[in-house]
């Protein structure tokens, strides 16, 4: 069985060879994209031979089949058609994405473990929010786009559309606020990943004291996470909950969990229920690191309570 890479490699040789109108041999290429928290996945592309657009098909689902022993011939032929269907309306819709106006009904924030990406962050248009975690921009593109789900800005396209990336992140944190707006819920009233949530919102009608977590994600329960730096949001959660301070465990980059702390609780035991939940439960590129925050409504600051990332980086020091 081959690795990824020579996998890679051949699906590439292969498609040069049987298609060389759609990927000629000194312009087809097997490209690392870097995503979250360290994540390479391999994509195959079409480097262009003049300025345009072209998309990037990811190979990794197609590895995972061959795996499991389905013929590589017919698995390249499938790439091909998805190579050829991202191709369509790319350059409009690239036209589109780099349109001020489309920009301001599409423009977002997420949320990433500042420790995890480093690389990353050099590259991005970004802000540090605090407790370890930053803003990254990006564009939400909708489900027709031959493009697949977002584009990231990195501080060259800031550049080309003439804006400073103190500018870029302000105009992204106003849009994700009017078009992501933060919503917190019990979790049986926000099914995740697509719930139309609007009307479960405790932030609009708060609850003195609700049992149990609640879950602070957005409409769409995507990239969600990043309404917790929203402004002012801390402090309402904890107005919505009967004016209790509260924990935040980063149950992924898309939600939440929001923890009254009622002294039952301790941190470190919160911490290693995160640290299980995402090596069990949580794909490593939508982890935001093993640590617990707290929100204090005498200093009306949110702090990291617990952090076993540090703690295991601290041990490896010794």
């Amino acid at each position: 069985m081959m690795d990824i890479n020579e996998f890679s490699r051949a699906v590439r040789n292969i498609l040069v060879a049987r298609y060389p109108l759609i990927f000629p041999e000194y312009r087809a290429s097997i490209e690392l994209v870097e995503k979250n928290n360290g994540v390479v996945l391999h994509g195959l592309t079409v480097i262009p031979d003049k300025d345009g657009a072209t998309p990037v098909v990811y190979l990794e689902a197609e590895y995972e089949r061959y795996l499991l022993g389905e013929d590589l011939d017919q698995l390249c032929d499938e790439i091909k058609d998805r190579y050829r269907e991202a191709t369509k309306d790319l350059d409009k819709e690239m036209g589109n994405f780099l349109d001020k106006d489309y920009m301001k009904k599409s423009l977002r924030v997420d949320l990433v473990d500042n420790a995890s990406n480093q690389d990353l962050l050099r590259k991005l248009v970004s802000r540090d929010v605090g407790c370890g975690y930053s803003f990254t921009a990006f564009v939400d593109l909708p489900e027709e786009s031959p493009i697949d789900g977002r584009i990231r800005l990195t501080k060259d396209q800031a550049k080309s559309l003439e804006l400073t990336e103190e500018q870029l992140m302000d105009k992204a944190v106003r849009c994700s606020q009017r078009i992501a707006p933060a919503v917190l819920g019990h979790p049986e009233d926000i099914a995740s990943y697509g719930p139309s949530s609007s009307d479960v919102n405790i932030l609009d009608t708060p609850e003195d004291h609700p049992e149990g977590f609640l879950v602070l994600t957005t409409p769409d329960s995507y990239m969600g996470a990043a309404a917790l730096f929203y402004p002012g949001i801390q402090e309402k959660i904890a107005g919505a909950i009967g004016n209790q301070d509260y924990y935040v465990l980063p149950s992924s980059v898309h939600e939440v969990i929001i923890i009254p702390d009622t002294g039952e609780l301790s941190a470190m035991a919160l911490a290693g229920m995160v640290f299980d939940v995402n090596m069990k439960l949580v794909d490593r590129e939508e982890r935001l690191g093993n640590r617990v925050l707290r929100y204090s409504r005498d200093t009306k600051e949110l702090s990291v309570a617990a952090d076993l990332d540090k703690n295991r980086s601290m041990d490896m020091e010794r």
